[in-house]
């Protein structure tokens, strides 16, 4: 093959509608005792100390962005509960965060707003999430431990991320982390620096799952980008890969789309190749990507009937095509699905000529890459993935799914101890590293109501 020839904001335009379908649905399991409840304004005198402390016993209600400067901490108990809206943390360089949950105590930050009623309007029921900035010298910015960061994100604000992660260093702790409803943003965003971060989950984001930029060179393991069919608008989604100098190692990544499951908000305008895909990559990035499942479109429009397509995997840019031609950058071990075999893979016109996206897909289907193309979605056997409503999704495989095995990582690029040799391909194996702190249905959930 290759060696030889903006995102929506109308992500919660029908939120309400959803809201009273999910109120009419089996309970949340995630039901809050009542704690007393404490409003954080910008005079509350506990934002001048050194360390910032909020603890379990205690639900705080952010009234006043929160800014932690060099030398200081925002330091977060397991357990704690943290309600906002509209409003920013922010870690500057030098700063730390220190919240560390635990399974049974996940740190939550989620809308300050009743039951089932969270990110009604950008400005009602959301917040801008958490931003941290490291300062490049190898100096941690703390630690992200088992936490939920929960209807956050703004079109408005600059920076918009449900958790933006700049220029952060291999020091900072970054594990099992989910982020839920992020509203018409990005659920993470890498920019620069060499961070590590495993068990992070994104579910029903309005924009890209994980966007990875400007020099970018961390290891990633066990993600999962789990999208929902009433919340797929922005684009582009899933893994998203740009900018010549970024350079990241991922194992065990799981883009989970609708497959073919009517949604309120899916729109696709016929001809163009729209930036909707499991994986992107562009602007001349290169990267190693294994062990990987990149699942689940197109969807369909529930108000038009008519589906709307994305692809498995978008190519951009002559030299992020010349780097996977040269092997500089890898895709491999990895699983592509797609009901229409003609759209899994896509190479748009005129970026590696004469090559064609039929070429791409024969490129990444040699038998040295151990990449497998897939178009009957029952043979994964999945437990539940498309339960949004009448009960709790569950996006595991059963016993006896192919995904189960077949990983390969015997590659000097995945020597390091950072990565869990692990037999499954995909996210989730047969050891749930979700169980007890993820939740899929934060609009049950009653947080101290």
């Amino acid at each position: 093959m290759f060696q030889d020839k903006k995102i929506s904001i109308c992500f919660y335009s029908f939120l309400l509608i959803i809201t009273v379908m999910a109120a009419c649905k089996k309970e949340s399991p995630f039901q809050y005792r009542s704690k007393p409840q404490i409003i954080i304004h910008g005079s509350d005198n506990r934002l001048n100390n050194s360390e910032v402390h909020f603890v379990k016993d205690t639900v705080y209600v952010f009234a006043t962005d929160i800014t932690i400067p060099n030398g200081h901490t925002l330091l977060i108990d397991a357990g704690t509960l943290i309600k906002a809206n509209n409003i920013t943390i922010t870690i500057e360089a030098g700063g730390k965060i220190e919240a560390t949950g635990s399974v049974d105590e996940p740190i939550v930050f989620t809308a300050n707003s009743i039951k089932g009623h969270a990110g009604i309007t950008e400005f009602e029921g959301s917040w801008r999430g958490i931003q941290i900035f490291g300062n490049a010298s190898g100096q941690s910015s703390g630690t992200l431990s088992y936490v939920r960061i929960e209807f956050a994100g703004s079109s408005a604000y600059y920076l918009s991320s449900a958790i933006l992660l700049s220029n952060v260093s291999s020091e900072t702790v970054l594990n099992n982390i989910q982020v839920s409803y992020s509203f018409a943003t990005p659920s993470f965003t890498f920019t620069g620096g060499n961070c590590n971060a495993s068990n992070l989950v994104s579910y029903a984001s309005a924009g890209a799952d994980f966007i990875l930029q400007k020099g970018y060179k961390g290891m990633l393991q066990n993600l999962l980008a789990y999208r929902h069919p009433d919340y797929a608008e922005g684009e582009p989604d899933g893994m998203y890969i740009r900018d010549t100098s970024t350079s990241p190692v991922i194992s065990n990544l799981t883009m989970l789309g609708p497959d073919l499951k009517y949604g309120i908000n899916p729109s696709y305008i016929a001809g163009l190749p729209s930036k909707r895909a499991g994986l992107i990559t562009e602007g001349g990035c290169k990267f190693h990507i294994r062990n990987s499942l990149l699942y689940g479109y197109p969807a369909k429009s529930f108000i038009n009937r008519t589906a709307y397509y994305g692809y498995g995997y978008f190519i951009d840019g002559t030299n992020t095509a010349l780097s996977l031609n040269s092997g500089e950058s890898e895709l491999s071990y990895s699983i592509i699905y797609h009901a229409d075999t003609s759209v899994a893979f896509y190479l748009p016109p005129n970026v590696y000529p004469p090559y064609t996206s039929a070429d791409l897909k024969d490129f990444l289907l040699q038998p040295k890459f151990n990449n497998s193309l897939v178009t009957d979605s029952s043979k994964f056997m999945f437990t539940d993935p498309y339960n949004y409503f009448s009960g709790l999704p569950n996006p595991l495989p059963l016993t006896g799914s192919f995904l189960l095995t077949g990983a390969d990582f015997n590659d000097p690029n995945y020597a390091d101890p950072f990565f869990n040799k692990v037999n499954y391909r995909g996210a989730l194996g047969a050891d749930n590293w979700m169980q007890g702190w993820v939740n899929f249905i934060p609009l049950q959930t009653d947080y101290n109501n």
